[in-house]
């Protein structure tokens, strides 16, 4: 479900949608007759990182986004940055190419690379028991608290998560509020949003003990060496601990679960030492 909302997520999508109606058929041929010359000059063997544009705060307001490029940057996999709202064939974000092959999907990116590229699969280190584990922890926070945090920015939150992210004034908010909505109904789909606020806060906290205690003092979850899931753990903690956004998942975090904020301020020093140049880029 996560997937549906990626482009709801970072808002700007309507706009774009909005605009690439509008738009005559004339000048989308002309953009699609730039998008293939612009890949006639990709390079062999380069990863080409499509995901939305960039935030303030945290390279990415979209957790897929910021996991996926987390992962490249620890498996030290060549990539180039593609910031806009070009979707895949699946209509998902983030995406990849790499020597003319399209991959959609963070999830489905991974497994790709990981296969192609055996050396720098981040998982190779890990036994089943491990590697179990480390799946459990990840569907966990991307399935799961991936919708408190979408709750809080698109409900509890809406109106700065709009100015925030679309912008102020009276088209912004008409747009944003219905994406509001729209997220509402899904969350509601889900089965997170049914509940009070309360109960959704306490489930979402739940799941944030569990992989604080699975991680206990090791300093990655994939024990002395990064894996897949710490990137996707990274991914939606930084979204809770460097946004603009006040949140009970927040104040759990820096009250009760210090390991998790080590744990990402560890990934952040690691595959992030450019952070403060990304974000004022």
């Amino acid at each position: 479900m996560p997937s549906i909302l990626s482009r709801l997520f970072e808002g700007k999508a309507v706009v774009a949608l909005v605009l690439a109606h509008a738009v005559a058929g004339g000048v989308v041929l002309a953009l699609r007759k730039r998008k293939n010359k612009k890949r006639e000059l990709q390079k062999p063997g380069v990863v080409y990182l499509h995901q939305f544009p960039s935030a303030r705060s945290v390279p990415s307001l979209s957790s897929p986004c910021l996991k996926l490029e987390t992962y490249l940057r620890l498996a030290n996999i060549e990539y180039e940055d593609v910031r806009g709202m070009e979707m895949s064939p699946l209509g998902k974000c983030p995406w990849i190419e790499l020597d003319d092959v399209v991959v959609p999907d963070s999830d489905t990116v991974i497994d790709y690379l990981a296969h192609k590229i055996p050396d720098k699969d981040l998982d190779a280190h890990l036994t089943t028991a491990d590697a179990a584990m480390a799946h459990l922890v990840k569907r966990t926070l991307e399935e799961h608290v991936y919708w408190g945090i979408v709750y809080n920015r698109w409900v509890e939150d809406k109106d700065k998560t709009i100015s925030t992210v679309i912008g102020k004034g009276i088209v912004p908010s008409f747009v944003g509020k219905m994406i509001a909505a729209g997220i509402e109904k899904a969350l509601y789909g889900h089965g997170l949003g049914r509940h009070p606020r309360t109960e959704l806060y306490h489930r979402v906290a739940k799941d944030l003990k569990a992989a604080s205690t699975i991680l206990g003092d090791r300093p990655f979850f994939g024990g002395n060496a990064p894996c897949a899931a710490d990137a996707s753990v990274f991914g939606t903690v930084a979204n809770i601990l460097w946004t603009p956004f006040a949140s009970p998942m927040l104040d759990l975090l820096k009250s009760d679960l210090r390991n998790l904020v080590a744990h990402a301020e560890r990934i952040k020093a690691l595959a992030w030492p450019d952070w403060d140049d990304c974000l004022a880029n």
